[in-house]
């Protein structure tokens, strides 16, 4: 599955090793975009906790899946259920473009 996680504020590409495969990509309005595929669930949590315990601010969580993971997935009669994408697949930034990224962002 792939995620792009929108947080608050611009995040240094140094702290790249602690976000697992995810990319780290700074986008204007002051917030940063990790971006990209997880291993499973307990991957994203991780994630999640260490954005916590340094103190950021999530301002959204998305999952999608590529039109290839999709077909993938079809094709796969024997395990519906398989994981639809690999760990460290490259990933373009145009890919993580969000529906959301047209709306206004909401200021808490």
């Amino acid at each position: 599955m792939r995620y792009r996680i929108s947080i608050k504020g611009h995040l240094d590409p140094s702290w790249q090793e602690w976000f697992e495969d995810l990319q780290i990509l700074p986008e204007a309005s002051n917030k940063t975009v990790l971006c990209g595929s997880l291993l499973d669930q307990a991957a994203l949590y991780r994630v999640l906790l260490k954005i916590n315990s340094l103190g950021l601010i999530l301002l959204s969580l998305e999952t999608y899946e590529t039109p290839e993971a999709q077909e993938r997935r079809r094709q796969d009669t024997n395990h519906p259920a398989a994981p639809s994408s690999k760990q460290g697949e490259p990933i373009e930034p145009s890919q993580c473009r969000s529906q959301a990224d047209d709306r206004p962002e909401l200021v808490r």
